[in-house]
């Protein structure tokens, strides 16, 4: 069976209450995200480690 992952271009939007990634991987039931922050500035390790360790399972496309 083919595996399909759906998420959005970032994560803050209307819906998403607070705008946090955390809510979005928490609440949201998608099981994929867009890094679109990286088309202005590329993120610091930093930030990319903290995103990783908060969101296991999530698939990430880089713009």
């Amino acid at each position: 069976m083919t595996e399909v992952f759906v998420g959005t271009s970032g994560w803050m939007y209307d819906w998403n209450r607070g705008g946090t990634f955390t809510w979005y991987v928490e609440n949201s039931k998608l099981n994929a995200v867009e890094l679109n922050a990286s088309f202005y500035r590329f993120p610091y390790p930093s930030q990319v480690l903290g995103w990783a360790r908060r969101s296991r399972g999530l698939r990430w496309s880089v713009k």
